[in-house]
């Protein structure tokens, strides 16, 4: 029985053997991109259930299969990295922030970060690729529509022109019921009344440059607001705008837009009766109830030029109409004196990046929009951003913003029941030409 058995132990201790020196060991640490230690982070060794976590140093020590493993280190909110052991026993680890789970970190009014079901108010917050994706010339209509519970209405379709903002409906009926808007901590005014309510006001939310935001966060609940006191009722939308990250080689980023607005639908107009009233033909009337115009023999209208005359802004005369023959329509003509196709066009230029213990974000836009009104409708803003912050030390942090906007806008008069732009343009008969709007009249040659 003995001589059976000595081959077999021997087979044994030689496949230990073999299992005790295929076995590594890995040490190392693990820290974040502004070299803090982390703690917790698990590292697994990748196809199996070996693994083993971070003390509270960083630190960590795992013996995996041989030199083919592979270690992955993961961590909530970072992003997961894969390392081979081949030829190394140490392997230290840097870890940056995985952007598609900040989400989940909302920003509160003293502008700390917090987990979002650690909050006890509801919150909705926009990326900057939501804000940036809506192709709206200003801010505060990038918004519409990308936050539950938000309401954007537009006091006017004026380029640059203002909103009203409401959070939850109406919670007041002798107040502004606005949220209050922060801007990197600093309140700022979206409010829309105008110094001349004939034209229709603006915002000073409209002095941001859409692509320097990083982030939207609506805070709805009365307690989100504890800092800002009564200003805040109707809830508060913090804004944050875009910072250099430590340890990036500056980059630089150019983005240019264009886009056309045209009218999608006229409203309708009667081309069946020319001016007049009671179905006659009348060159005093402003009704459009004349003579049917297809009942006109055609050609050239009977003209009194012996009296009264007038000459337009152009320098063509005019004389009184004796007998309406002409079967002419002006309603397109009338209609593209006022109307035009509209067109945006911005182009946008950023840099940013940082080293160890400084960043920097910088940019400059200049916006560029003609509305569908000729003339008179127009908004142009140029603007610069520079965000900066040095460590001084782990608990000294210096911060700095620094923003610049010049806009200029061209705003269309608003209207009232006897007087406005569309009044005027649909009011007109069919067969009268507004071209001659402005000049002026003789009592004789």
């Amino acid at each position: 029985m003995k001589k059976p058995l000595l081959p077999f132990l021997t087979c044994v201790f030689a496949l230990l053997s073999f299992s005790l020196t295929a076995q590594k060991t890995i040490t190392g640490e693990v820290k974040d991109v502004d070299g803090v230690p982390l703690i917790g982070v698990n590292v697994i060794e990748v196809g199996t259930s070996n693994g083993t976590v971070t003390d509270l140093d960083g630190r960590y020590t795992v013996k995996v299969a041989g030199e083919n493993a592979e270690l992955s280190f993961r961590y909530t909110g970072l992003t997961t990295i894969t390392r081979s052991v081949a030829g190394t026993t140490i392997i230290n680890v840097e870890m940056e922030e995985n952007a598609e789970l900040l989400d989940e970190v909302v920003v509160t009014a003293l502008g700390f970060e917090e987990k979002e079901d650690e909050l006890g108010y509801a919150n909705s917050k926009v990326s900057s690729n939501v804000v940036t994706g809506a192709a709206e010339s200003t801010m505060i209509n990038s918004l519409s529509g990308k936050a539950s519970g938000v309401r954007i209405s537009r006091n006017s379709g004026d380029p640059g022109g203002g909103a009203y903002i409401q959070i939850r409906g109406i919670s007041t009926i002798d107040r502004d019921a606005q949220p209050l808007i922060v801007v990197d901590g600093v309140p700022i005014s979206n409010d829309s009344r105008g110094v001349q309510e004939i034209f229709a006001a603006q915002s000073r939310l409209n002095d941001i440059n859409p692509n320097d935001i990083e982030s939207v966060t609506v805070l709805k609940g009365a307690s989100a607001a504890a800092l800002w006191g009564t200003r805040a009722l109707g809830g508060v939308i913090v804004i944050r705008t875009k910072s250099g990250n430590y340890n990036k080689k500056l980059s630089v980023n150019y983005k240019t837009s264009y886009s056309i607005d045209q009218i999608n639908r006229r409203y309708p107009q009667q081309t069946t009766f020319g001016q007049g009233d009671n179905g006659v033909f009348n060159a005093r009337a402003r009704d459009s109830w004349g003579d049917k115009i297809s009942d006109r023999p055609g050609g050239q209208d009977e003209l009194d030029t012996n009296g009264q005359f007038y000459v337009d802004q152009d320098g063509n005369t005019y004389y009184p109409i004796l007998s309406k023959n002409s079967q002419e329509l002006f309603n397109d003509q009338n209609f593209d004196q006022i109307f035009q196709n509209g067109h945006f066009w911005e182009n946008n230029l950023s840099f940013s990046g940082g080293n160890e213990n400084s960043t920097i974000f910088a940019s400059l836009s200049d916006m560029n929009q003609d509305g569908i009104i000729r003339n008179n409708s127009s908004y142009r803003r140029t603007t610069a951003r520079v965000n900066a912050s040095h460590r001084l030390s782990e608990k000294i942090k210096l911060k700095a913003s620094v923003a610049y906007t010049k806009s200029i806008s061209n705003r269309i008069l608003r209207g009232a029941s006897s007087s406005g732009l569309h009044l005027g343009l649909l009011r007109t008969p069919a067969d009268f030409d507004n071209t001659g709007y402005r000049g002026d009249f003789y009592s004789s040659p």
